[in-house]
């Protein structure tokens, strides 16, 4: 007879635990479930309002992203150098040259860059194209892309060539720019603070 109990206690006491595990499951399952699993309140990952900071940056064109980083850049800069209106005035626009070029040579790994997907449509539906790719070097990029896309060996050497070409007469002008940069400052402390940044040599 005590065996008999037993064995319907531990009967019962398996149903219960299936059916706790299958009700836990079903609340996973769900749109809620899934939501609070992988981010809750703060990740909104999924269930999350639309635009989402992670959404927003996905959709972001990289001619925009540059920008941003530039503005950034630029205000960086100022901050540190705490110039005058009037020193500043000279100061800018040497200093967006610089930054700029530097992009243009130091494209790898920017987001959208040098894979053919640097062109977007416009308002009224024509292709528009980046500043970086109407530059020499960018064109030579976008031409090197297309040549290892296409798998010709002949092709590629030869844009490769001139993609080293056109990237070497940029670095030249960044230099250049660099130094323009270099004679718009007044201060020593100015000139230390941009070494330090990497805009000077």
């Amino acid at each position: 007879m005590s065996m008999k109990k037993a064995l319907t206690g531990l009967t019962l006491l398996t149903i219960l635990a299936l059916f706790a595990a299958q009700s836990y499951s079903q609340q996973g399952q769900g749109p809620e479930g899934r939501g609070q699993r992988r981010g809750g309140p703060a990740g909104q990952m999924e269930g999350g309002p639309a635009g989402g900071p992670g959404q927003q940056m996905g959709q972001r064109d990289p001619e925009q992203m540059r920008q941003m980083i530039q503005e950034r850049q630029i205000q960086r800069v100022k901050q540190a150098l705490n110039p005058t209106d009037e020193q500043w005035a000279k100061i800018e626009p040497a200093l967006k040259k610089v930054i700029t070029l530097n992009q243009q040579t130091n494209m790898a790994g920017f987001p959208g860059q040098g894979f053919g997907r640097g062109q977007r449509q416009g308002q009224e539906g024509q292709t528009e194209q980046s500043a970086e790719e109407q530059t020499t070097l960018g064109k030579a990029r976008q031409e090197l892309r297309a040549a290892i896309n296409s798998g010709n060996a002949d092709t590629i050497k030869a844009k490769l060539e001139a993609f080293r070409k056109a990237r070497e007469e940029a670095l030249k002008q960044l230099a250049d720019a660099k130094k323009e940069l270099k004679a718009q400052l007044t201060t020593p402390q100015q000139e230390a603070e941009l070494a330090l940044m990497g805009y000077i040599d």
